[in-house]
């Protein structure tokens, strides 16, 4: 049987081809096992989410700790309370005071006693009010308030300022005391709100 020029042309090229699609097949196979799980990646992109969320959230917990801390509110924001006071006369009392019984309350683990206050007239005139903490031990310390207008100031006062409390177990009262020394205008009402100690 004699094979022709055509006839050995057409194996060898048959002979590429199977050679070619073996090539191919090696090939792909290889590819496809090189190719990661969906699941793994799935997987390992979702802890890269959760650490870089739980850096984020260390981060922004050491810089500012109030961010997440608890709130134990004595004055929320619907109910802000006035202190009016008037010492223009001679025989008027030199004080105005107003004071929250707290009941004996645990504040050990507070750190900061927060509020927002202003004066409802005068925006020039600067006031100063003073707040004092008392516990059942009748241990007293006071914080002075100043820069007092009539535009809403945030204040936060450190309890750790307070140096003459030393049991803050069983915390008695808070009170904010207008003193005609510490007042330019002689006639105003001072408003606080939003009062609370953060953990």
């Amino acid at each position: 049987m004699y094979h022709t020029t055509v006839d050995t042309e057409k194996k060898h090229i048959r002979m590429r081809q199977d050679v070619y699609e073996h090539l191919a097949k090696v090939f792909l196979d290889k590819k496809k096992k090189k190719k990661p799980d969906k699941k793994i990646l799935f997987i390992t992109a979702v802890l890269s989410i959760g650490c870089l969320l739980l850096l984020s959230i260390t981060a922004v917990f050491l810089t500012k700790r109030k961010f997440f801390a608890r709130s134990l509110y004595v004055l929320n924001s619907n109910t802000p309370t006035l202190i009016e006071y008037d010492f223009r006369s001679l025989g008027s009392a030199k004080t105005k005071a107003i004071s929250f019984n707290l009941g004996n309350i645990d504040l050990s683990k507070y750190r900061f006693l927060d509020l927002s206050i202003r004066s409802q007239e005068n925006a020039k005139v600067n006031s100063t009010i003073k707040v004092q903490i008392e516990n059942f031990l009748l241990e007293k310390d006071t914080q002075y308030i100043s820069g007092i207008n009539a535009k809403w100031k945030k204040v936060s006062l450190g309890l750790d300022n307070f140096r003459l409390i030393k049991d803050w177990s069983q915390v008695k009262s808070l009170t904010f005391t207008v003193e005609d020394w510490n007042v330019s205008n002689k006639k105003n009402t001072i408003i606080i709100d939003d009062i609370r100690f953060i953990e």
